[in-house]
């Protein structure tokens, strides 16, 4: 994993807000990631939420924006919970210093994980 950043990269995300890391992951680390979210996600089984019950045919309290916009992505949020390749990926020191390194703070913690799949029949996606 491409996680050393040089002084020239911290100062290009402090002043456009973003960074390009060519190469972050190898070939194989980003198969082991692929993996490992495919499999987080099958077993997640449609829940968005790891204690999320699937309640079929229940629209109460949806209005129609919530309705429409529900069906453009599949998100699933905090895979690592429920999955420990997903849970080895989040926790990885690398990554929480990198991160600290760019925004200049001692440490980070992640707040969430999420996968978002859009299936080829989901509402399209909108530009604003």
């Amino acid at each position: 994993m491409n996680t050393i950043l040089t002084e020239e990269q911290i100062a290009s995300y402090r002043k456009d807000g973003f960074l390009v890391l060519d190469n972050f992951l190898s070939p194989e680390e980003l198969t082991e990631w692929r993996d490992a979210v495919t499999q987080a996600v099958r077993e997640r089984n449609g829940k968005k939420m790891p204690s999320q019950e699937i309640k079929q045919g229940e629209n109460d309290g949806i209005n129609e924006d919530e309705e429409y916009f529900g069906k453009v992505f599949d998100q699933m949020l905090n895979l690592w919970q429920t999955n420990e390749k997903v849970k080895k990926l989040m926790i990885d020191e690398r990554i929480g210093k990198a991160i600290a390194d760019l925004a200049g703070w001692d440490g980070t913690r992640i707040w969430h994980d999420q996968a978002l799949i859009k299936k080829p029949w989901a509402n399209p996606t909108a530009w604003l």
